[in-house]
């Protein structure tokens, strides 16, 4: 058990922090569900084979930042290669290129940005910050560290702001729950 003010401190943050990264989770798998639609999409357009399995592929791979979608669009484009031609794979790089962009400047912003509490642009600053510092692994764990900041921070700024409980029951003690003012003014 934690001592004093921790005992409610702590849970209250820890599930706030919980509560966020799952809310990082369900953005994530929004931002993969939309590039698998679009993606795939744009394969059956083409009439690219198998394409239900590649937007799956698109799919899990949005969890992994930057080697997942480059590795689900060498395999598309290597499967539309080998069935349809050069120029059908070139069309299908183009439109996994423009999901990615758009993925990655607008869709992947805006998704986190609503679901986590976080400005879009506090989003992209994470992602560049992180990958910046620490590579790949930096930009998978940016967004959730940034969140989860901004939990611990927005906790402290509530506590701060809370006016301190007076155990003497000063002037906006509620005569119902507190008797002692009610009897005072009574006296006077």
């Amino acid at each position: 058990s934690l001592p004093g003010r921790l005992a409610v401190d702590v849970p209250t943050v820890a599930e706030r922090g919980w509560d966020t990264l799952g809310a990082f989770v369900r953005s994530q798998a929004a931002v993969g569900l939309l590039d698998a639609v679009l993606i795939g999409i744009g394969l059956w357009v083409l009439d690219v084979p198998l394409v239900f399995p590649l937007a799956v592929l698109t799919f899990l791979c949005a969890f992994v930042p930057i080697i997942g979608a480059l590795f689900a669009g060498f395999v598309a484009v290597l499967i539309a290669l080998v069935s349809n031609g050069v120029t059908d794979a070139l069309i299908v790089l183009a439109v996994i290129v423009v999901v990615q962009q758009l993925e990655g400047n607008v869709f992947q912003p805006m998704i986190q940005s609503r679901g986590l509490g976080l400005h879009a642009a506090v989003v992209l600053l994470a992602v560049t910050l992180g990958g910046s510092l620490a590579g790949i692994v930096g930009s998978l764990l940016a967004v959730p560290a940034a969140a989860l900041i901004a939990v611990v921070w927005n906790y402290v700024r509530e506590q701060l702001s809370e006016p301190p409980a007076d155990p003497e029951g000063g002037p906006d003690a509620d005569p119902e729950t507190d008797p002692e003012p009610a009897r005072a003014a009574l006296a006077s």
